[in-house]
């Protein structure tokens, strides 16, 4: 499973990224199609006081097709973050070579339908540290670079990853920029030999040794101990 860690700078834009996240993993559903049908209403039988509102409502949902990408892109993206994917995007990045300078509504598309994953867990580790996982079968997958970006635009500060082939740690070098760097993986022989070199692990083990050491001797000087030796 892949994953990134993040900071929680703000906990309220980690609730905004929430409904983003909900947003994508509704639209990974197999079969789910948006809705184009629209509201309906029966004019005949509607009181004249809610027409006036009913209109409102269909006039709404007509805009709304014009361009429907746009809509959901300004309804779910908040303005700070699309301020921040902006600057990105303006930015001399060489993170965007990879993919070519494009708008913020191509980022929200990428988001929907170019980020070929399955969206599995969002959660808090903790207050300050939160993980979002996900899965594939296919890669290349769209790649996580703009979605590590989406990321920082809410204020959740990617920290580590796994991208399928190594776990990474992040070194953010400004707002938009970091390096990564691959975290070695934990070899349990060095583990155990740097417990047994941990100078709690030696005095944890000489009060182990004392105490097995007394319960021996206080067995030996015990009256049963001595009449068993005594009957032998």
């Amino acid at each position: 499973m892949l994953y990134i860690k993040f900071e929680i700078q703000d906990s309220s834009k980690f609730e905004d990224f929430q409904k983003l996240y909900d947003h994508m993993v509704k639209v990974r559903q197999p079969g789910f199609k948006f809705d184009e049908e629209g509201p309906e209403f029966d004019w005949d039988t509607m009181p004249e006081e809610e027409v006036e509102a009913a209109l409102e409502e269909l006039n709404t949902f007509l805009d709304q097709q014009v361009e429907p990408e746009k809509h959901r892109c300004n309804e779910l993206l908040p303005i700070y973050a699309k301020v921040f994917l902006e600057s990105y995007l303006q930015s001399e990045s060489e993170n965007l070579e990879s993919f070519g300078s494009q708008d913020v509504f191509s980022i929200f598309n990428y988001l929907e339908f170019g980020f070929e994953v399955d969206m599995d867990h969002l959660k808090k580790i903790n207050e300050h540290v939160g993980i979002v996982e996900f899965s594939t079968g296919n890669y290349p997958f769209g790649g996580m670079e703009r979605f590590i970006m989406t990321l920082a635009a809410y204020n959740l500060k990617p920290v580590a990853c796994f991208d399928g082939f190594n776990e990474c740690a992040f070194n953010w070098t400004s707002p938009f920029e970091y390096e990564t760097s691959i975290i070695p993986k934990k070899n349990i022989l060095q583990m155990i030999k740097k417990v047994i070199r941990n100078n709690f692990f030696k005095i944890f083990l000489f009060l182990i040794l004392i105490l097995i050491s007394n319960n021996a001797v206080a067995q030996i000087s015990s009256p049963d101990y001595q009449l068993k030796k005594n009957f032998k």
